[in-house]
């Protein structure tokens, strides 16, 4: 198992701004990367959190998020995802999605 850990916040006014990634290589037929951002899209920023696998991009979870600064966790075991988030100041995780 693996758990990653990120903080996140906000670097400019528009667009993506902060994206985090983790690659992890096993057989050299299989390949992962996770990924965890704050996105502003159409004036909302959003949580977003996801994979990519054999080419092939996933959404694990799209959550608008009030703040400009985030921590976020991603748990990997196995080909089992699962993303969590909370706000600097809180101790609680939130969990935000899972994908298989």
């Amino acid at each position: 198992m693996i758990d990653l850990t990120r903080l996140l916040q906000r670097r400019s006014q528009a667009g993506q701004f902060a994206q985090p990634g983790v690659g992890q290589s096993g057989h050299s037929r299989w390949s992962l990367r996770i990924w965890g951002a704050l996105e502003i899209e159409n004036d909302q920023l959003n949580i977003v959190m996801g994979r990519e696998e054999d080419d092939r991009t996933r959404t694990i979870a799209i959550i608008p998020y009030p703040s400009e600064s985030v921590q976020l966790r991603l748990s990997v075991n196995g080909k089992e995802i699962r993303g969590y988030y909370r706000q600097v100041d809180e101790a609680a995780w939130h969990e935000a999605g899972d994908e298989h």
